[in-house]
């Protein structure tokens, strides 16, 4: 999965992922991974869930996710900035960087 979150006094939207395999034992049975700080809010206080996350093809054993972010420091309505990113387990590696770069 990919979210946007906030820590309570911040009000900042962060990204991170999770995952849900045999990895991490129950419960809570996923682990999730920072990606990405905000450095504002929006002015409107207002944040859309547009976040994606897709198995990465062909191999299908990692991850391709996109979600965004507030570079800036002005709390603003329509600064949001994309983030695109590759995750998986590091046991994945091998398979995943094989068809990278192809």
């Amino acid at each position: 999965m990919v979210i946007n979150y906030g820590p309570p006094t911040a009000y900042r939207p962060y990204v991170a992922f999770g995952l849900a395999d045999d990895f991490v034992a129950a419960p809570p049975g996923w682990s999730l991974t920072f990606v990405q700080a905000s450095n504002a809010r929006p002015s409107s206080n207002n944040w859309g869930d547009y976040n994606t996350s897709r198995a990465f093809q062909p191999t299908q054993d990692t991850w391709t996710g996109a979600a965004h972010y507030i570079p800036g420091t002005i709390n603003c309505s329509n600064c949001s900035v994309p983030v695109f990113f590759n995750f998986g387990r590091g046991r994945d590696y091998r398979s995943w960087s094989r068809w990278y770069d192809r």
